[in-house]
């Protein structure tokens, strides 16, 4: 409780700096950047999105020059289910259409998102696409034993973006080995075999995701976002549990996009799918191709996706 108190004061004061929350600071002192070298291409990312804005304001002063301007939207404010919940979507979403009305180039990380970023912006929707994100880093362990399974679930699932209560009864009822750790606005308890954290350092995180051989992967309830661990899942030779959740459009797309690369063990986010593909795990352990980590989301590959448009 004093948890969900502080987060909400948290968020309260950050917005008291506008759109870009604290991050408006860094804006002011950067902007003094000016340089006389000609780019092929400058790309700014979304975290944060101040980071577009400095881009805006550096071309238009020509502090920068370039051929061509890329913006790069993890989590768009329009897509963003906390945004919503929130209900300051709209003055989000003014200022974001004036970000995307200058730049030459759009690129979203998720086939879904930019489907409804184009509904949302559909004046811009000729220069919008989507990438995978890149891993940023390798975490490939030399043999793992799958003779029991140890679940992980790490990241956050507030219950207006994720539900995982599903996947954390199953588990109750079934006695699995499982770690959680991240934010919540639920009260989750640990039992005999299942560990609840919050959000933690990444150096007490890594231990914990390290005793996981089965990592669990949680779709939004809607939206189209991807959370961005997934690529870096990909990057491992542990099992990867895919729980599909969202409209029935949205699980037909995702499923079909991911299933190429015969990477994931899919199922709904119900407790009877959950067990079966648990199940199928399990009678499954010796079949490589499901814990082999695949080259497509790595750095050079997601680099010259992005470059040659």
């Amino acid at each position: 409780i004093l948890q969900c108190f502080l987060n909400k004061l948290k968020r309260f004061l950050h917005n008291l700096y506008g759109v870009y929350e604290t991050s408006i600071i860094w804006y002011h002192n950067a902007k003094r950047f000016k340089t006389d070298e000609i780019y092929d291409i400058v790309i700014s990312l979304s975290f944060p999105p101040t980071s577009h804005l400095l881009a805006c304001y550096l071309k238009k002063k020509n502090n920068v020059k370039a051929k061509r301007w890329l913006q790069i939207w993890e989590d768009p404010w329009s897509s963003d289910l906390i945004m919503n919940a929130l209900r300051t979507q709209t003055t989000h979403q003014k200022e974001e259409k004036k970000l995307l009305e200058n730049a030459n180039e759009i690129l979203y990380v998720s086939p879904l998102t930019l489907q409804y970023q184009k509904e949302f912006f559909p004046e811009n929707a000729s220069k919008m696409r989507w990438a995978p994100l890149p891993t940023y880093y390798e975490s490939k362990n030399d043999s793992i034993d799958f003779s029991e399974l140890h679940f992980g679930y790490f990241g956050d699932y507030n219950s207006k973006v994720r539900n995982l209560l599903p996947f954390f009864n199953t588990a109750k009822n079934n006695h699995y080995n499982l770690t959680i750790c991240g934010y919540t606005d639920l009260i989750m308890s640990s039992t005999e075999t299942i560990s609840v954290y919050p959000r933690l350092p990444l150096d007490k995180l890594e231990k914990h995701e390290a005793k996981a051989n089965v990592l669990v992967f949680l779709c939004n309830l809607k939206g189209g976002q991807i959370p961005g661990k997934i690529y870096q899942y990909s990057a491992t030779n542990k099992f990867i549990l895919f729980i599909l959740d969202g409209t029935d459009e949205e699980k037909r797309i995702l499923k079909e996009y991911f299933s190429k690369f015969n990477r994931y063990v899919f199922c709904e986010n119900n407790e009877s799918s959950i067990k079966q593909a648990i199940d199928f795990i399990k009678s499954n352990t010796n079949k490589s191709e499901l814990f082999t980590p695949i080259d497509d989301f790595k750095p050079e590959m997601i680099i010259n996706q992005i470059l040659e448009g």
